[in-house]
């Protein structure tokens, strides 16, 4: 994945400028920003929820920064699986539905095949015993462990998480970042954005985004 000179609008508010990464399967990497504000900006850049204005975006070796909505949702989902500071759980959902929600529509696989997926990882996450729970039933920590398997049910290529841990214990940050960087193992490039660099030993580059605001 490859970001050269993008410029990005979001909700005709905030603006980055000049915003250049590139990034590698199982690879770790950290951006660090100046503020929450930026930190919120440049997350939904990479994660192709804001408009592209100017520069390139390849994935595949494809530059998708020209193509409508539609095709950059699809590209996605196929692509880049979501870990939020605020997690984002549906409160209405069980765990096991949480997780299943980037499945709903993969027409590539049946109903037992996507429920197949999500037991498998929660049998290796050994989170079995949570699955029929509810988010407001969880603790904070297992509530994330929940946002992760949902970042890679779909079997991305890259996973990024916006301050994980910012309400964590020591010992649950941690935990956390393990097995973050074990996501590695599988393939999957991981791509922290935060203000404060928890574990620096992890990372394979760290890259710092100056506030560029127009």
């Amino acid at each position: 994945m490859i970001l050269e000179r993008i410029y990005s609008i979001i909700d005709s508010v905030g603006i980055l400028k000049e915003v250049s990464f590139e990034f590698q399967n199982a690879k770790f990497y950290y951006i660090t920003v100046e503020t929450e504000k930026i930190g919120s900006y440049l997350f939904d850049c990479i994660g192709l929820v804001s408009p592209i204005m100017e520069g390139k975006f390849i994935i595949d070796d494809i530059d998708i920064s020209s193509l409508s909505y539609k095709e950059k949702a699809a590209i996605r989902r196929k692509n880049i699986g979501f870990i939020f500071k605020n997690i984002l759980l549906d409160p209405d959902s069980n765990v096991f539905d949480n997780i299943m929600l980037p499945l709903v529509n993969d027409k590539s696989l049946n109903k037992q095949e996507k429920k197949a997926k999500v037991t498998k990882l929660l049998v290796e996450y050994n989170m079995s015993e949570l699955e029929n729970k509810y988010p407001q039933d969880l603790s904070l920590y297992d509530k994330q462990r929940v946002s992760l398997l949902r970042a890679i049910v779909a079997n991305p290529k890259f996973v990024i998480a916006y301050e994980p841990t910012e309400l964590f214990r020591k010992e649950e940050e941690k935990k956390f970042y393990d097995l973050l960087k074990n996501l590695n193992n599988k393939g999957i490039g991981v791509i922290i954005i935060t203000r404060k660099i928890k574990f620096p030993k992890y990372a394979d580059e760290i890259y710092f985004y100056e506030n560029k605001f127009m």
